[in-house]
């Protein structure tokens, strides 16, 4: 039973960090977070001193490039990411992303912006360099998969442009010649 309750926490929580834009949870207007794991408010401390002011105003502009980078991240990258399949050729880089992301916004509802700021820009580095490695993969797989149809070695295409739709199950192009492949008839 206990492996049964882990295992559902652990499903339940990689669908929400995939299924959920957290940069929504965050409204710039009245900068409060209405997310469930917001901290609560933090009361002036009467009598601060001039420090104490220059700390929450750095505080503020940490937390303002933060939800800047975190936007930033959910808008370009994870649409990328999402386009790439990584579930099905980069399972781990898939997790570490996720994972780095999901350790940014405990961070920042803890108000670590610093650490918020570190873990987000691990998850893009991470997502920046699979999504390089992604198009190498499929730029290799079509250009094979294209030598090998020129010459007709249709198994060796077939083979190359499952690659590539692997790593880019979306292109048209893949899609193309896959269907082109796949109309040639069995020798």
């Amino acid at each position: 039973i206990v492996v049964c309750v882990g295992l559902a926490l652990c499903a339940l929580t990689v669908y929400v960090v995939d299924h959920l834009n957290f940069s929504d949870f965050i409204n710039d207007e009245t900068k409060t977070e209405s997310s469930p794991f917001a901290p609560s408010p933090k009361e002036p401390v009467i009598g601060a001193e001039d420090d104490g002011a220059q700390s929450l105003e750095n505080d503020e502009q940490k937390r303002a490039h933060f939800k800047g980078v975190l936007k930033s991240f959910e808008a370009e990258i994870e649409t990328r990411l999402q386009e790439a399949n990584l579930s099905d050729w980069a399972p781990e880089d898939k997790f570490t992303i996720e994972d780095s992301k999901a350790r940014a916004l405990r961070a920042y509802a803890n108000s670590d912006y610093d650490n918020a700021l570190k873990q987000i820009e691990e998850a893009t580095k991470v997502a920046t360099d699979v999504l390089a490695t992604q198009k190498t993969m499929f730029s290799d797989a079509m250009e094979k998969a294209l030598a090998a149809y020129d010459i007709d070695d249709h198994r060796n295409a077939f083979l190359n442009v499952e690659t590539a739709l692997k790593v880019a199950p979306f292109d048209s192009d893949a899609q193309a010649l896959k269907d082109q492949i796949d109309a040639l008839p069995e020798v």
